[in-house]
């Protein structure tokens, strides 16, 4: 059964851009999960755009996004989309190279918030969107090739995963994790692994991490060209949680970064580091590393045995072996 809950009718805006022909234009009334799902078939046929008032609809199944489909909501948290089976919202089956833009709303599921499926995207931007997974879900979990894609000025809790498959050229901008209460399990707010593919061009920029940590791995993979700018990292209620975990990364650039009460691990190679700050900075097993500005709350734990690394810590320089 699903039902409408709401501060008033969702109103419709579907915009079918037809090749050769202008644009179609209809307006309806959503009052059922159905009508939405409607809404999206019709503007997946020829490309086109769903524009959703406030309100909230409640669904109990999963909303299945179709390429070349756009879904505008009203506001962040003025628009909301609540399943109460798994997830909030998928990629349908079926939907080769995923594109669209999904903006100003809540997707909230019982353990996934929004999930590709299995699916590759390709150009796919979510933007002022609150991705929610529920209590210890993923509010935002990709499981396929993500592509010129990426998250901008949103907010994901519990946990944000991209997890199997390649992240080329694509971005995570000005996004806070983990709003819920508690620490996620497995202590990080945010997972990348290419899963045994190749992964490159991957940037995460103007990001808060609350209370838990950043994990990029390349998992037996191959991640290159990984950018990490301007991060918070929050306090844990364990002292010694890692905050950020670099493992057999390439070509990374990591700047600006504040991992106040975790450790910052990194083994990586042929990268550069400036302004760290953390509890420790260990880049042990790397090699061709120039890292500045590294600061860390505790020297005992500062470890650097690293084939021709460069590294000025705490005001002094080290040189690596091989140089």
């Amino acid at each position: 059964m699903r039902r409408w809950i709401g501060l008033g009718a969702f109103v419709l805006t579907v915009t079918v851009l037809l090749l050769g022909r202008n644009s179609l234009t209809t307006h309806a009334a959503i009052t059922t999960c159905e009508e939405l799902q409607s809404a999206i078939d019709v503007a997946a046929i020829s490309g086109g755009t769903v524009e959703l008032g406030p309100g909230q609809i409640d669904c109990d199944s999963p909303v299945q996004f179709k390429s070349h489909v756009n879904i505008h909501g009203a506001s962040m948290v003025g628009t909301r989309i609540v399943s109460s089976s798994g997830a909030g919202m998928e990629i349908a089956s079926g939907q080769v190279g995923a594109t669209g833009h999904i903006t100003d709303l809540t997707i909230r599921g019982v353990g996934r918030g929004f999930w590709t499926n299995g699916v590759s995207t390709t150009r796919l931007i979510l933007e002022r969107v609150y991705l929610d997974g529920g209590e210890d879900g993923f509010g935002f979990d990709v499981d396929a090739q993500f592509i010129e894609s990426g998250v901008r000025d949103s907010v994901i809790t519990q946990i944000g995963r991209i997890d199997t498959g390649a992240a080329n050229s694509s971005f995570i901008e000005n996004v806070r994790f983990n709003a819920g209460p508690g620490v996620p399990a497995g202590g990080f707010s945010f997972i990348l692994k290419p899963g045994g593919a190749t992964s490159s061009g991957f940037v995460i920029r103007d990001s808060v991490f609350e209370q838990a940590g950043l994990l990029i791995d390349s998992d037996g993979g191959n991640l290159l060209n990984v950018t990490l700018d301007t991060l918070w990292i929050g306090d844990a209620p364990a002292p010694n949680m890692l905050g950020l975990v670099l493992r057999d990364v390439w070509n990374a650039k990591v700047t600006n970064i504040i991992a106040e009460n975790f450790v910052i691990e990194a083994r990586v190679g042929d990268s550069y580091f400036d302004n760290i700050y953390g509890w420790a900075f260990n880049i042990s097993e790397s090699r061709g590393v120039f890292a500045w500005g590294i600061r860390t709350q505790v020297d005992a734990a500062w470890g650097w045995q690293c084939s021709g690394c460069l590294v000025q810590h705490e005001g002094t320089l080290y040189k690596g072996v091989g140089w």
